[in-house]
């Protein structure tokens, strides 16, 4: 991932370009959940557990800012 994140890092990136920009195709094969479970998709929620890493933010604060921030939201693909 620190490879990943070098090739898209410099002045103006933000956290949600850096986690948006991330191959997690390895750790989505070992998704537990079936494609037909109600679960969210594993990548999307994977993706905010990486920006809540980044920005040091509670889980609270990362969902406060899926709710009000549509943008966010899109760009993981969650709805």
């Amino acid at each position: 991932m620190t490879k990943q994140t070098e090739e898209v890092l410099d002045q103006t990136t933000n956290a949600v370009e850096v986690v948006s920009h991330l191959d997690l195709g390895l750790y989505v094969q070992h998704d537990p959940f079936a494609d037909w479970h109600d679960a969210k998709p594993f990548e999307p929620m994977l993706r905010v557990v990486q920006l809540d890493e980044l920005e040091d933010a509670s889980n609270t604060a990362m969902h406060r800012t899926l709710d009000s921030n549509r943008t966010v939201a899109r760009v993981f693909e969650i709805e």
